[in-house]
Formats: structure tokens, C-alpha cells, sequence
């Protein structure tokens, strides 16, 4: 928990490093507001359709990924590591070596987003491009309980919520910010109800286990 309240801090440290970036040395003279120039076209992501082909490369991402963490025995360290890293030790696995693999990994992981995130979109680093990534990707893994399969698609669920929510302010006068809400609120269903579930299950189980033994 520090090391995820102190990383996320820093996240602070890093926009103003990068807007300070994109105001002097790497400003493009041109442009009224600080943004980089356009990068090259040859490194523009092609459009398929009416989208990006940077869904490709996330997809591929994310099977990669799967793979590594149920096939690969590293995934299984890093899996249990963070589960319980006690236990973890106690049978035999490198706990420090797997938390800085995991950060390295995820940090790329990171990076390789931002990249997408700029060559299929603005071609260009601008203030604020970033928006809320972070602060989301929390939301979202909380809400699929850490789950690469199902980050998938509750990302894919909140990404629609809040696009759609743009179009609704233009077309209804309803503001955007009633899909914050809404998000909230999913959050607080979610895992009120899977942890509510687990814990019914729990003394199912153990109200089973009693019968028998008194059978």
C-alpha cells in the first residue's frame, strides 16, 4: 500500500515535469499552447474502420499478459506475491526480485499505452492527454477484482459510459458529469456485492461442512 500511495503522488511529479517539458525545450514554436511537434506520419497508427488500430495492439496486449500470469511459472510468482506475499516466501520465491519485475512490467505497460495513446489520436504530446488513465485504471481493476479478462471489459464498459457521456451533454443538456456518478455508484454495487457473495458463500459452506460432520 505505500509503495501504490507514494507511486501515485508521484504521478504529480510527473505532469508538471512534462508540462514544463512541452513549454520550453520540446515546445513546438508554432502552435498558440504548449504541445510537442507532430511526430513523424510513418508512426501515425492506421485507422480500421471507425477505429484505431492501437485495439489491436491493447488486445494483444492483454493476451500476452494472460499468458504470462497462467502459463509462465514467473506469472504464478507474481500472482502469489501479491496475493500473499508471506506465503510467497515461505515457499521459496524471490518476493523483492518479483515486486520490482511486476513494477518494470507494469510500467511498461503504462508506457506503451501512452505511445498508443498518442500515435493513434493527437500524433502529439499536450497537456492534460493523459486525463484521468490513472485514477480509471484503479477503478477498473477494483471492479474486476485484479481479473486480466474482466479489466478487458470493464474497461471497455467505462470507456463506453464516459464517451457516451459527451454526447449525451450536446444532445440532451444532460452534464457529463452524471457518468462520474454513475461509475461511482457501479463501483459500490460491484464489490459490495461480490464481497457480500463471498462471504454467503463462505458460511454456506461452512454450515455444509457442519451437517456432515454432525451426520
Amino acid at each position: 500500500m505505500s509503495e501504490f500511495i507514494v507511486t501515485l503522488m508521484l504521478n504529480m511529479i510527473a505532469d508538471f515535469f512534462t508540462a514544463w517539458a512541452i513549454a520550453y525545450p520540446f515546445m513546438d514554436r508554432k502552435a498558440f499552447s504548449p504541445m510537442t511537434p507532430q511526430i513523424a506520419r510513418s508512426g501515425w497508427m492506421p485507422d480500421i474502420g471507425p477505429l484505431s488500430s492501437s485495439v489491436l495492439l491493447m488486445l494483444a496486449a492483454v493476451a500476452v499478459m494472460w499468458f504470462v500470469f497462467q502459463r509462465w511459472r514467473a506469472g504464478y510468482e507474481w500472482r502469489i506475491t501479491g496475493q500473499n506475499s508471506l506465503f510467497a516466501r515461505l515457499g521459496g520465491c524471490d518476493v523483492r526480485g518479483n515486486f520490482m519485475a511486476v513494477m518494470l512490467v507494469t510500467g511498461a505497460l503504462a508506457g506503451l499505452a501512452g505511445g498508443l495513446v498518442v500515435m493513434g489520436g493527437p500524433h502529439r504530446f499536450i497537456k492534460g492527454l493523459g486525463a484521468n488513465y490513472a485514477w480509471d485504471g484503479i477503478m477498473i481493476s477494483i471492479m474486476a477484482n485484479n481479473g486480466l479478462v474482466e479489466t478487458l471489459i470493464y474497461g471497455i464498459f467505462v470507456a463506453a459510459i464516459q464517451t457516451g457521456a459527451l454526447g449525451m451533454e450536446l444532445i440532451t443538456n444532460v452534464p457529463s458529469e452524471i457518468s462520474q456518478v454513475l461509475q461511482a455508484v457501479l463501483v459500490l454495487v460491484i464489490v459490495a456485492t461480490r464481497e457480500y457473495a463471498a462471504v454467503a458463500f463462505d458460511r454456506l459452506a461452512a454450515r455444509r461442512q457442519a451437517k456432515e460432520r454432525a451426520a
